[in-house]
């Protein structure tokens, strides 16, 4: 997602992101490339030895392939807003390409895990530096690499990510490894410990039919 530098920042992963955030869709199979650069300085003292480590940049980047050639929103990114033209319906009908610097903006990158946990990684301050090569071919699609700088925000962060917590999938069934004490009085009113997997994000315990209170240690 892309949306003009000052937009409402989400806070937690749940957050909904206002209009003003555009979706670029698919990006390329090679996922997304993370890369952070420190330049360091070591000061040394006389006959060798490293007496202090000095860093003088730090430096913070995300690249990606977007692959949606017909989105007004990835050309906007890839050529700058003002150089798509789209039609009533939002179709790019012109693109010119010059040397008009990009803005910065604020970029959301949305991944989801093997668990089908989400994690979004915000860069506030953002900004297309450079753009790969465009290759067109009958043969594929066409792609465009973009690299993003991300800046510091007013807290001195490049990137902030905001992760879901890791409670139970939908629909997981929790596994018990046991119950300490493994046997109770029928009355009721005892402690019991059930040891396991999956507990987090129980709305609800049964004990024969019957709703118990309970709490999720971890």
């Amino acid at each position: 997602y892309r949306a003009p530098l000052g937009s409402a920042i989400p806070t937690t992963v749940s957050s909904v992101l206002g209009p003003e955030y555009k979706d670029h869709g698919y990006i390329g199979d090679a996922g997304i490339t993370n890369a952070a650069s420190r330049d360091v300085q070591k000061k040394k003292a006389f006959g060798g030895a490293t007496v202090a480590t000095l860093q003088n940049d730090y430096t913070e980047t995300y690249q990606v392939v977007l692959l949606e050639d017909k989105n007004a929103a990835t050309l906007r990114t890839v050529f700058g807003d003002a150089n798509v033209e789209t039609d009533v319906d939002g179709y790019p009908v012109k693109v010119r390409h010059n040397k008009a610097i990009l803005p910065k903006s604020v970029y959301i990158v949305d991944t989801i895990d093997g668990a089908g946990r989400l994690q979004s990684d915000v860069i506030e301050v953002g900004q297309v530096t450079t753009v790969g090569d465009i290759k067109k071919v009958h043969t594929d699609t066409v792609e465009y690499t973009i690299t993003i700088e991300c800046f510091e925000n007013a807290d001195g962060d490049n990137v902030v990510e905001l992760r879901e917590p890791a409670e139970a999938a939908a629909g997981a069934v929790p596994s018990i490894g046991g119950f300490t004490p493994s046997t109770v009085a029928t009355a009721g009113g005892d402690i019991v410990l059930a040891t396991g997997s999956g507990f987090l994000g129980t709305t609800a315990v049964t004990v024969g039919g019957t709703s118990v209170e309970f709490n999720v240690l971890s």
